[in-house]
């Protein structure tokens, strides 16, 4: 019995030059390559994958998609063959995206800390109350040095630009940014077993090859007939 079912590779979101990018899980070629190597052939009777392949055109993107084929004494092995192939790849690209997602938890927990430090620092500067006179020109020195600080050393545009990382990395944090591998719609499975089919062919040639034969010796016969007349 034969089964076939057709995978798509999962993706996450990562952030370059500023910029929110799609990722995916794999490549499509390697990840063909990598389970032939662990899959095809190494089955056993009961049930076996005999193809990967990266999907055709018109069975989706050629780079998000890989079409598996196995076979098995049944449409139940056959099928279940496929099943634990596509929970390897989950649990593999599972691992990955937990991996993303911690690194990703790490860099916002840095964010966070820096962000609240220059705050911190903003706010002491500012709660010291700076009063001055109309003569008192040191007073007023001092409140447009600590405006040029707030400005230029604690830079409200690096703030900005840190607020704006922290924003995108709590984006990429929720589930709508991230996709493991799964399984296209079913496994498909024919229901017939596919030595029965083989079965049907050779004795279909059996029975052709016999009627050409009969068919051969009559027009002989027939030729030999007309000769003697």
């Amino acid at each position: 019995y034969e089964s076939s079912a057709l995978l798509k590779i999962g993706f996450y979101h990562e952030i370059r030059d500023g910029n929110i990018i799609i990722q995916p899980l794999d490549s499509a070629t390697d990840l063909t390559a990598k389970l032939t190597f662990l899959y095809v052939g190494k089955g056993n009777s009961e049930g076996s994958i005999k193809k990967i392949e990266i999907a055709s055109k018109d069975e989706g993107n050629k780079e998000d998609y890989i079409k598996i084929t196995s076979q098995g004494s049944s449409s139940e092995n056959s099928t279940n063959a496929i099943k634990t192939l596509i929970e390897y790849v989950q649990d593999e690209h599972s691992k990955k995206l937990n991996k993303k997602r911690q690194l990703l938890q790490v860099v916002l927990g840095i964010l966070v800390n820096e962000v609240e430090a220059i705050t911190h620092k903003q706010d002491s500067l500012l709660s010291d109350e700076i009063s001055y006179s109309g003569k008192n020109y040191d007073s007023l020195i001092n409140t447009i040095q600590l405006m040029s600080i707030i400005d230029d050393d604690l830079g409200l545009g690096y703030i900005s630009e840190k607020m704006e990382k922290k924003e995108k990395i709590e984006l990429l944090l929720s589930d709508e940014y991230e996709e493991n591998s799964s399984l296209v719609g079913s496994i498909y499975s024919s229901g017939q077993s596919v030595n029965l089919k083989k079965e049907v062919v050779i004795l279909l040639g059996f029975l052709i090859g016999i009627l050409l034969s009969i068919a051969t010796i009559f027009t002989i016969s027939l030729f030999s007939e007309e000769d003697s007349n």
